[in-house]
């Protein structure tokens, strides 16, 4: 084995020791971009649509789905 074959080899445990390193970052900025809005109340159309239609009271909310 010449001396440019051997530099341009990695050792297995070097690259089981990278792949876990990447893994690792990508789900730390996975969990950072999780936590970014955690808090935030974001409502889907459908979501808003029913919030809307429950505050109207009964007698509207009888009106609109039986006539």
């Amino acid at each position: 084995m010449s001396a440019i074959s051997r530099t341009l080899t990695v050792p297995r445990h070097r690259r089981i020791t990278r792949q876990w390193a990447a893994l690792s970052l990508l789900l730390l900025i996975a969990w950072g971009l999780r936590l970014v809005n955690l808090g935030g109340r974001t409502l889907w159309y459908d979501e808003a649509f029913a919030v809307l239609f429950a505050e109207q009271g009964l007698d509207a909310m009888r009106a609109g789905t039986l006539e």
